[in-house]
C-alpha cells in the first residue's frame, strides 16, 4: 500500500489536534498520530509536560522509531508536530530538516493563529501564561522552517490561518487531498 504522510505543523496551542480530528471526519480512511504522544509512549522519560525540550535531536529520533513501529493499514496518515521547539533555555530551535526527510513526508499543512489566541488556548489547556514575544518568535521560525523544509523536500505546503480553518475547512481539505493524488 502506498501510504501518504501529511505533516500537520504549528506551534503549541495553534489547533493541530482539533484540525486533525475534523480532517478525520471528512476522510475516514486515515490514521492520525500526535508526534508528542508517539514520543511519550515510545520512551516515557523522553518527554515532559513542559513546552521546553532539552534534547530535541534525541526526541526526533524517538519519533522516527515510534512511527516506524506502527502497523499502518490506512492510505493516509496525519502526523501532527512541530518544525521548531523551545530548548531548555526557552529559546526557539529548529528541528533538523533531516528528520523530515527521514519521515518521508508527502505534504505539509502549517497552521497559524494570532498569538493572543494561542496564549489563551495554552492558558486554558495548561494553566500557564506564556510570553507573547517568545511565542511570536517561535511561530515566525515555524513558518520559515516549514517553507524551507517544503522547498528542500520538493513537496506541497499549505499554510492555513485560524480564519481559513473556521470558514473554509471543507474546501481547504478538498484542495489538500487533490494535491496528494
Amino acid at each position: 500500500m502506498d501510504t501518504q504522510l501529511i505533516f500537520i505543523a504549528g506551534i503549541h496551542g495553534v489547533g493541530k489536534s482539533t484540525f486533525c480530528n475534523d480532517f478525520e471526519t471528512l476522510h475516514p480512511n486515515l490514521e492520525y498520530f500526535s508526534a508528542s504522544s508517539l514520543i511519550k509512549n515510545y520512551k516515557s522519560n523522553a518527554f515532559t509536560d513542559s513546552k521546553q525540550v532539552p534534547n530535541i535531536d534525541a526526541n526526533q529520533d524517538i519519533l522516527i522509531n515510534a512511527l516506524k513501529s506502527k502497523k499502518i493499514t490506512k492510505d493516509l496518515v496525519l502526523l501532527d508536530g512541530h518544525f521548531c521547539l523551545f530548548d531548555s533555555e526557552f529559546t526557539p530551535q529548529e528541528i533538523p530538516s533531516e528528520i523530515f526527510l527521514k519521515l518521508n513526508l508527502n505534504l505539509i499543512i502549517l497552521l497559524t493563529a494570532p498569538i493572543e489566541l494561542i496564549i489563551e488556548r495554552m492558558k486554558s489547556r495548561d494553566g500557564k501564561l506564556h510570553s507573547v514575544d517568545k511565542l511570536s518568535e517561535l511561530q515566525d521560525l515555524e513558518i520559515s522552517t516549514a517553507k524551507n523544509t517544503a522547498e528542500r523536500l520538493n513537496i506541497p505546503l499549505f499554510i492555513l490561518t485560524n480564519h481559513d480553518i473556521s470558514t473554509n475547512f471543507e474546501n481547504s481539505i478538498s484542495n489538500i487531498l487533490e494535491a496528494i493524488k
